[in-house]
């Protein structure tokens, strides 16, 4: 449970299996993931005589979207990039989308790194009744071969997301607990393995504040897996939660949490059959 390395209990998956998007009719010049300052993105399309139409905003683009008109766009925060290529009014192939998290620090960890961006959507409620998912940007790094993980290298997983805080009590401490689910363009369920766990879309991301070992849970759960109990997988990550309209910083960085898989009725968690 220690190791992050550390396989979790019986299946294993790659870890970048959850892969960020750019598979449709447009190509962009730059992949998804961290930049700081300014970046550059030119969009090119095979389509003959197509011209791309595109949203920042995490929209699908329709025919009325901006224009590209073949500058390259100059991005200075976290963005969600969506285009389209259109021939004649009409839709050519599929939308590619790509993520962009604007940050202005860099950082290195022995364990993975989650980043949760809300595009500057402020501060969560912490209330239950006020609770209510916020589109986030998801992006994870795992380690290298040297045994570290960085907020600047590729991302080996990432998605659209939505994310809220979570926990009664838990809810009010400074380490917030928060519940996530990752989604498609369309706003559904997206189901990908995450830290080596079987591919699912909800997880939860466990603050232990109470908890300075930070691996209480983790070690009672692994115990109960292995001793042909029903309890859910759990890795840790360090992670990183930007709310503000401002780059990701020194102190968006949460600590240590524990990446839990939510109970379901579902094959890879509770298989009530």
């Amino acid at each position: 449970v220690l190791d992050p390395d550390a396989a979790p209990s019986g299946e294993t998956q790659p870890l970048g299996a959850c892969a960020l998007f750019n598979k449709g009719g447009v190509t962009f010049s730059a992949p998804s993931g961290t930049f700081q300052g300014t970046l550059q993105v030119s969009m090119t399309t095979a389509t003959a005589n197509a011209e791309i139409r595109y949203t920042t905003d995490g929209k699908a683009p329709s025919a009325t979207a901006t224009l590209y008109e073949g500058k390259p766009l100059d991005l200075t925060g976290t963005t969600r990039l969506r285009a389209q290529a259109f021939f004649e009014g009409s839709a050519s192939g599929t939308a590619a989308s790509a993520l962009y998290v604007a940050r202005a620090v860099e950082a290195t960890h022995a364990f993975p790194v989650i980043i949760l961006d809300s595009y500057g959507s402020g501060k969560l409620p912490t209330a239950e009744e006020k609770r209510q998912f916020v589109d986030v940007a998801y992006l994870a790094m795992d380690p290298g071969a040297d045994g570290n993980a960085s907020l600047g290298q590729k991302p080996t997983g990432g998605s659209f997301a939505a994310f809220h805080g979570r926990g009664n009590s838990a809810a009010m401490f400074d380490k917030v607990p928060y519940r996530l689910e990752l989604r498609n363009e369309a706003g559904d369920d997206r189901d990908c393995p995450v830290l080596g766990m079987p591919a699912e879309a909800d997880w939860a991301l466990v603050g232990p504040h109470a908890d300075k070992t930070l691996v209480h849970n983790s070690f009672v759960y692994e115990l109960a897996r292995e001793m042909g109990m029903a309890a859910p997988r759990v890795k840790l990550a360090e992670v990183y939660v930007n709310t503000d309209n401002q780059p990701l910083a020194a102190d968006d960085y949460q600590g240590v949490y524990q990446i839990v898989e939510t109970i379901k009725n579902q094959k890879n968690r509770l298989d009530l059959k």
